[in-house]
């Protein structure tokens, strides 16, 4: 078995210097991790090296955007090609976004039409939250407790795990996740517990007339891998219905990891609106907002709905995307995905039922989360245990244990794992030979409580 061999001066001495120069030494909250980040060199496959040599079985794929791996050298190759013929122009129509466009209304079913974004899955959130406020004359959104769906302001709100201790409620109190957010953007949004149907019944009722937009995951990986009931996504798209308002599906995360087609369409629940991004250029920087048609072409200049950007449609991003898509579809690659997550995920929890802890790894498709202290995670009372001091802390023990022994698991509130078509299955047995032995090693402070 492998033994702890890493190190880290170089890492250390970028961080404290970099603390100098930048918040907390990192470009963003979300790649901070203790005791300090890890400055990572180079990625190829399924393996990261740092700026020491060490090298990492990955599972933290660019937050999923790695879905065939790092540096594919197919799609590598395709954006070499696109700089080649076509240059990085920006900022006026191109045949490659139209190519484009059409290729997403042919995979996706809800897409008939398609509004490209040159940024991350906040640009295309953003859009979809004004067009629904557009389309329903109606300025209050629905969201799920734990779900993130961007940075700005309209879905900042509990995006967080709920504390574990307090008071569980159907529909808690909003709680924004940045400071300088308005307290009139706060309160348009009304939060819903988990998996919790009788929750988003009585939001609706609560906010008879007023509720623009409803937004899901159609999996809930914000929160690691909660899979929502297929009755609550059934329940949801009916009282939508009901009530005039747009349901979105935030599949920035899970789109294209396990269905071509998306989530949605893979679980039979058809939203307005979907959002997509992340895996859909392995790792190149482009978003989607696709939909209906009369919703997508309220966007301008069709439309009232403001819809820019500098960076829409980048021709090379535009080549990485296609590509990418190609290969899933001509490979059956989220097929693959789903069998090795499987064998990573029944592994790990027969390890835990040999050692006889308290934890579960939950996964779909092709995503993992492994909690402490905890049976099943299906509500937030559930993912508040999870999250406890105690669970937080268990959780940094591990992915330093791991990290130790040269896997990487990115920090977030969970232990949230993305596999890509890079993996191999004997990495896939190596990491469960790896967890059963930190399960064996930790098995005291693991114990039920």
């Amino acid at each position: 078995m492998a033994k702890p061999r890493i190190t880290v001066a170089q890492s250390v001495r970028l961080y404290e210097k970099a603390k100098l120069i930048s918040p907390g030494g990192v470009t963003g909250a979300g790649r901070d991790t203790v005791p300090h980040p890890i400055y990572f060199r180079s990625a190829k496959g399924a393996t990261l090296t740092d700026v020491d040599g060490n090298q990492y079985l990955d599972y933290h794929g660019g937050f999923g955007t790695a879905v065939l791996g790092y540096s594919h050298p197919e799609v590598s190759a395709a954006v070499a090609q696109a700089t080649e013929d076509l240059g990085a122009f920006v900022g006026v129509p191109h045949e490659h976004e139209v190519q484009m466009g059409d290729r997403l209304t042919q995979l996706i079913p809800c897409a008939e039409m398609v509004a490209l974004c040159g940024g991350g899955g906040s640009d295309a959130l953003y859009h979809s939250v004004r067009t629904a406020r557009a389309f329903t004359k109606r300025e209050k959104i629905i969201k799920v407790e734990g779900g993130y769906h961007g940075w700005h302001d309209d879905y900042a709100v509990s995006t967080k795990p709920p504390k574990s201790g307090t008071n569980f409620q159907h529909l808690p109190n909003p709680d924004p996740t940045s400071a300088g957010s308005l307290q009139s953007t706060i309160d348009s949004v009304v939060v819903v517990s988990i998996n919790n149907l009788e929750a988003l019944k009585e939001a609706f009722e609560l906010h008879k007339g007023k509720i623009a937009a409803l937004i899901l995951e159609p999996v809930l990986h914000s929160a690691g891998c909660i899979v929502l009931d297929q009755a609550y996504l059934e329940g949801a798209r009916s009282l939508c219905d009901q009530n005039g308002t747009l349901l979105i599906f935030d599949e920035i995360m899970c789109g294209f990891r396990h269905d071509i087609r998306g989530t949605g369409a893979m679980l039979g629940i058809k939203a307005d609106l979907a959002t997509f991004g992340k895996a859909i250029a392995n790792g190149y920087i482009i978003a989607a907002l696709v939909g209906r048609r009369d919703l997508v072409s309220m966007l301008a200049p069709s439309g009232p709905v403001f819809y820019s950007g500098t960076f829409n449609g980048h021709p090379l991003s535009v080549a990485a995307a296609l590509t990418t898509l190609t290969i899933l579809e001509r490979d059956r690659v989220t097929d693959t995905l789903q069998q090795l997550t499987k064998r990573l995920g029944d592994g790990i929890n027969q390890a835990i039922g040999e050692c006889g802890v308290s934890a579960v790894c939950q996964y779909f498709g092709s995503v993992w989360c492994l909690y402490f202290d905890v049976q099943e995670v299906k509500n937030s009372i559930d993912l508040g245990r999870s999250t406890s001091p105690r669970a937080d802390q268990l959780n940094d023990t591990f992915r330093n244990w791991m990290r130790e022994r040269g896997v990487y698991i990115h920090r977030r509130h969970m232990l949230r794992g993305f596999v890509g078509a890079a993996h191999q299955e004997a990495d896939i047995d190596r990491t469960v030979d790896l967890v059963r032995l930190f399960l064996k090693e930790h098995a005291n402070e693991l114990k039920p409580a």
